[in-house]
C-alpha cells in the first residue's frame, strides 16, 4: 500500500457511552450525539481526495461487564489447579457484547458502515490474526467497532482485555500493516482533562500544573492485560486538572515537553481495567509510535475540524500549528 495513508482510532470511553455509576445503563442521548459526530468525521474523511483515511472505533465497557467480571474475579485469572470461572466469564461477555450491539446500532442509525468485531473468538490463538481481520474489514470500507472484552489466555486462562490497551496495541499493529504516515488515537472521556485522581462529587475544577513525571514504552506485539482494579480514593485537594498542558512528548526533551501528572485509577469500585491511569498509559504508547499522535479530551471538545487537523487533512491549517508525531494532546 502506498504512503500518504492516515489511520484514526477513536476510543469511546465507557463513561461516555453508558452511565458508569449505574448497572448496565446505556447513555442513549450521548451515544446518538457521538454517532452523529462520527458520521460527520467519516464523511469528511471519505471526501478527502488525499491522503487515504481509515477509521476504527473502540469502546469501553462502562457500566457493562465490570460488575460481572469483578464479582466473578475474572480479571484475576486462574491457575491450572483452580476451577475456571465459566459462568462469570460468560456473563461478562454477554454484558459487553450487548453494549457493543447498542453502539453498533447507534452508528448504523447515523448511516455509518459499522461492524462488530469482538476480540474473544481468536485472541488467545493469535492477536495478530485479529489485527488482520480488522484490517480486512477496513479495506472493504467498513468501520470495525471493537470493545473491551473477556478473553481466554494461554497462561492465566482468562483475563480482561481493556479497550484502552486494545487501542494502543491496535494502533501499532495497523500502522505497521498500512505503512501509515499518520496514526491518531483520540480518547473521549466525560471529564475536561486528565486528573491526578478521581474527582469527588460536584468537584470545582481548577487549573494547576504538576511536577510529577511520566514515561512509557512503545507498544509490543502482544499487549499486557489488566490484572486488577487500581481505584484510588478521591480527595478534594488532590485532583489536578492538567488543562495548561496542551502538547506533551513522552520521554523526550524540548520546549514542548512537560511533566504529566501521575494519575489514579477509576472512581468506580467495580472498574477492573485501571481507569484514567490506563488511558494515559495507552495514549503515551500511541504518541511514542514513529507516526503517532494521541489525544485525550472531553467528548464535547471533539469535532470533525479538530480531527482533520490532528490527521493533517485540513489544508487550511497552518503547518506550524499541527501537532507533530510523538505528541500527546490534552484538551
Amino acid at each position: 500500500m502506498s504512503k500518504s495513508t492516515r489511520l484514526l482510532v477513536v476510543k469511546l470511553g465507557g463513561s461516555v457511552v453508558s452511565h458508569k455509576e449505574c448497572f448496565e445503563a446505556l447513555n442513549t442521548e450521548c451515544l446518538a450525539a457521538l454517532a452523529s459526530r462520527l458520521a460527520c468525521v467519516h464523511s469528511r474523511l471519505m471526501n478527502t481526495s488525499s491522503p487515504a483515511c481509515y477509521m476504527v472505533v473502540v469502546h469501553g465497557a462502562g457500566s457493562f461487564g465490570h460488575h460481572q467480571a469483578k464479582q466473578g474475579r475474572v480479571h484475576l485469572g486462574r491457575s491450572s489447579s483452580c476451577e475456571f470461572p465459566a459462568v462469570p466469564f460468560a456473563a461478562t461477555r454477554s454484558s459487553v457484547t450487548r453494549l457493543n450491539t447498542a453502539v453498533v446500532c447507534a452508528l448504523l442509525d447515523a448511516d455509518l458502515p459499522a461492524v462488530s468485531m469482538s476480540p474473544f473468538p481468536v485472541w488467545h490463538r493469535s492477536p495478530s490474526l485479529f489485527a488482520d481481520c480488522v484490517l480486512d474489514a477496513m479495506r472493504e470500507g467498513l468501520i470495525p467497532v471493537l470493545h473491551g472484552d473477556a478473553v481466554l489466555d494461554p497462561e492465566r486462562r482468562c483475563a480482561i482485555l481493556s479497550g484502552d490497551t486494545l487501542v494502543s496495541w491496535l494502533a501499532a499493529q495497523l500502522a505497521n500493516r498500512l505503512d501509515v504516515d499518520r496514526v491518531v488515537a483520540t480518547f473521549l472521556t466525560d471529564v475536561p482533562g486528565v486528573l491526578s485522581s478521581p474527582p469527588p462529587a460536584e468537584t470545582v475544577y481548577s487549573c494547576r500544573s504538576s511536577s510529577s513525571s511520566y514515561s512509557s514504552s512503545p507498544s509490543s506485539s502482544s499487549p499486557s492485560f489488566s490484572s486488577s482494579s487500581s481505584s484510588s480514593s478521591p480527595s478534594s485537594s488532590s485532583s489536578v486538572l492538567n488543562t495548561l498542558v496542551r502538547r506533551i512528548r513522552p520521554g523526550t526533551g524540548g520546549e514542548e515537553s512537560c511533566s504529566v501528572p501521575q494519575v489514579g485509577g477509576s472512581a468506580h469500585g467495580h472498574d477492573t481495567t485501571g481507569g484514567m491511569a490506563k488511558k494515559l498509559e495507552a495514549a503515551c504508547a500511541v504518541a511514542m509510535l514513529p507516526t503517532g499522535v494521541a489525544h485525550i479530551g472531553h467528548v464535547d471538545s471533539w469535532n470533525a475540524g479538530w480531527v482533520l487537523r490532528l490527521l493533517c487533512c485540513d489544508e487550511l491549517t497552518e503547518e506550524r500549528s499541527l501537532p507533530t508525531a510523538g505528541t500527546l494532546v490534552l484538551s
